[in-house]
């Protein structure tokens, strides 16, 4: 792990004193599957209490946590996690399965999400995440280098979708992102070959050719359609 993630711990601690009351890592780097090209450090920092003050206090140091690649780090209040399995039931689902505590109690590790509230947020993100698609395609037609770029970044999200259904269907998702894919085909008969060529390309093994990225981008779209059509049914 990255020296700077101790470093923000340290001072996190020191800013906060008593009053934080953890700190846990998530995402791809308590995945085993980090990637430093794309991939950044996710942390969810637990508070007792929480206020402006504290908020202003903080924001020199996530300034520079930041800046150095990062995602802005959830600051959370404990009745927070408790109220809010049925909104973010994908993200703490993932988080109950690959987290690290790195500073006081584990928050996630008892974490019981249902799964209509599981369903119904995939099929949230996964139509939210094609909106959201079709308008960056609609600001990047020009430019085969920025749907290139967009095919690239924007995967990641999807994947965190992916997990999702598989556990709406009683599976623990694999963690290594080529696994998970072939999980993903062999649940929902969908293919998953479009995210598996992302997959070479963000991992540095064979780039995205200029002529590759309009085909690619096709079958994006068509299976991503698939996908929200298959968690509709489910």
């Amino acid at each position: 792990m990255d020296r700077s993630v101790a470093k923000f711990v340290e001072a996190l601690k020191k800013a906060l004193g008593g009053e934080l009351i953890s700190i846990i890592l998530y995402g791809s780097a308590a995945r085993e599957d980090f990637d430093k090209k794309f991939s950044d450090y996710n942390l969810m920092v637990v508070v007792e209490t929480l206020g402006l003050d504290h908020l202003r206090r903080l924001s020199p140091l996530v300034r520079w946590w930041v800046r150095r690649g990062n995602a802005i780090p959830l600051f959370v209040r404990p009745a927070h996690i408790e109220g809010s399995k049925d909104v973010f039931a994908i993200e703490f689902a993932d988080m109950r399965d690959h987290h690290r505590v790195l500073y006081g109690r584990d928050f996630v590790q008892d974490i019981e999400v249902d799964r209509e509230h599981l369903r119904l947020q995939c099929e949230r993100e996964v139509k939210t995440g094609l909106l959201g698609l079709r308008s960056a395609i609609l600001e990047r037609a020009h430019s085969l280098g920025g749907l290139r770029r967009l095919l690239l970044k924007s995967s990641s999200s999807f994947l965190a979708i992916f997990r999702g259904i598989l556990r709406v269907r009683g599976q623990r998702p694999p963690g290594p992102k080529k696994d998970l894919l072939k999980t993903v085909t062999d649940v929902t008969g969908i293919s998953m070959g479009v995210f598996e060529r992302i997959l070479e390309a963000r991992e540095g093994k064979t780039p995205v050719a200029r002529s590759e990225v309009l085909p690619l981008l096709e079958q994006y779209l068509t299976t991503l359609q698939e996908v929200a059509s298959y968690v509709d049914g489910l």
